[in-house]
């Protein structure tokens, strides 16, 4: 007897008649545009796998079901994916998602269908992991038939800390899509920098990153940092108090002057970014016409989506990264491209970011922090206003000690350039696949 090959099964609860084809599941809250469908998520990872690492261009064969086949076919796993940009905590308060009759009654009855909200490169938090358990609860709906994709390095730790069976699987698609595109033209390593000591790049307005520049500003050596802020918005001067959110209010008053010229800014370029077409209006769009072409898994990945133009970075020696997510309390670890590029650029970094950011870095990626030069000690401050004081601190002292960190850099080629190989290498990680690959049935 011919063994039947293993399917991804995706399952609606509402089907267009007419055309014979899915409507995205929830789309009463959540709308029905072309990005909320599984299948093009799925088939990137088909692609970039088959030009990354040569697998079989349909690795993850895949049906679309309407909801009756879960009862038909109890032998078969079916998957209801929620995909959207959205937070939980978004979808359930503010959009008020809720499942049909139908879903939940075949959920509450069939051990085979299995809910998945999938948010891509985002990172979803433990108050929305908490609405939803809150809400399963209310609905009767069982906990160990729903899987949450995201970034969020933490996620897996929810499980144990709130007694919950949902499951969670992290997915690597940033550190592929970044460290392919990243990886994918060769970067000279430059001794004798021509550029500043920092490099500081910055866009949406976030108080952590208004802070830490506005802090230097106070400091007196902002003119050693290669820095940008290109949000496109100035900010009311009235909105200072926002950030009391990463500082003691004293201090927000201390450096007020400084933070309102940050406010008052709404592009401001970097040093070898003045001359070039990246930026149109309010928009940042990769000027790509003095760029090497890109192919293969770098294509498949979407091509330059930012400006990576090397000497930006390769002109300076350590990178101050301001990350997306700062609030310790939305318990998240949200590891983005502005963390692998200064690996990929033979920087030395520092964060601005959540709680042990810096820990996972190392632990997952095994990259090289320069612990023997830079103190990395703020990754286990859980204060935030402590924290990001302990980076400024720590800028300054390495900025009161530039020869030493030139001559570290000169001494130590191979270490970045170690981290540079890992860059390279991570593109090869196929966790995501075999996650895929490990619903079918």
């Amino acid at each position: 007897m011919e063994t039947q090959e293993k399917v991804l099964n995706l399952v609606y609860d509402v089907w267009d008649e007419e055309n014979n084809k899915p409507i995205a599941n929830c789309s009463d809250s959540l709308g029905d545009i072309e990005f909320r469908y599984e299948n093009g998520f799925i088939d990137f990872y088909e692609r970039f796998y088959k030009a990354q690492l040569n697998t079989d261009r349909n690795s993850i064969p895949r049906t679309f079901n309407k909801i009756e086949e879960v009862w038909k076919r109890p032998n078969e796993n079916f998957y209801y994916f929620i995909k959207t940009s959205l937070h939980i905590r978004v979808m359930l308060l503010d959009r008020g998602l809720k499942f049909s009759p139908i879903v939940k009654n075949c959920l509450k009855n069939c051990k085979n269908i299995f809910v998945c909200f999938l948010c891509e490169h985002e990172s979803d938090d433990v108050h929305g992991y908490k609405i939803l358990l809150h809400s399963l609860s209310e609905w009767g709906l069982p906990q160990e038939q729903f899987i949450l994709l995201n970034n969020n390095f933490l996620m897996n730790t929810y499980g144990e800390k709130y007694n919950s069976k949902i499951k969670t699987h992290r997915l690597d698609l940033l550190a592929l899509t970044s460290c392919s595109i990243f990886s994918h033209n060769k970067i000279p390593f430059i001794t004798n920098k021509e550029g500043k000591l920092f490099i500081c790049h910055n866009r949406g307005q976030k108080p952590h990153r208004y802070g830490i520049l506005s802090l230097i500003r106070n400091g007196g050596f902002l003119d050693n940092v290669n820095w940008s802020y290109v949000s496109g918005n100035k900010k009311n001067k009235e909105e200072i108090c926002h950030l009391g959110e990463v500082m003691e209010l004293e201090m927000v008053e201390k450096i007020k002057e400084h933070i309102e010229y940050f406010y008052s800014i709404d592009i401001k370029k970097s040093d070898y970014e003045i001359n070039r077409r990246d930026f149109i209006g309010h928009d940042v769009v990769a000027d790509i016409s003095d760029l090497p072409p890109l192919s293969g898994a770098a294509m498949e990945s979407g091509g330059y989506m930012l400006p990576e133009y090397g000497l930006t970075y390769q002109n300076s020696y350590i990178n101050i990264v301001t990350e997306s997510i700062w609030k310790d309390e939305d318990d998240v670890v949200h590891i983005t491209e502005k963390s692998f590029r200064p690996f990929n650029f033979y920087n030395m970094p520092i964060f601005v970011s959540t709680k042990h950011h810096v820990k996972f870095l190392k632990e997952t990626y095994g990259f090289d922090v320069f612990e023997d030069l830079i103190d990395h000690s703020y990754d286990n401050e859980p204060d935030i206003k402590k924290r990001l004081m302990m980076v400024y601190d720590e800028i300054k002292r390495l900025n009161d000690n530039k020869e030493n960190v030139i001559k570290f850099y000169s001494e130590n080629q191979h270490r970045f350039e170690k981290n540079r190989e890992i860059i390279c290498n991570i593109p090869n990680n196929d966790n995501d696949l075999k996650f895929l690959q490990s619903l079918m049935s």
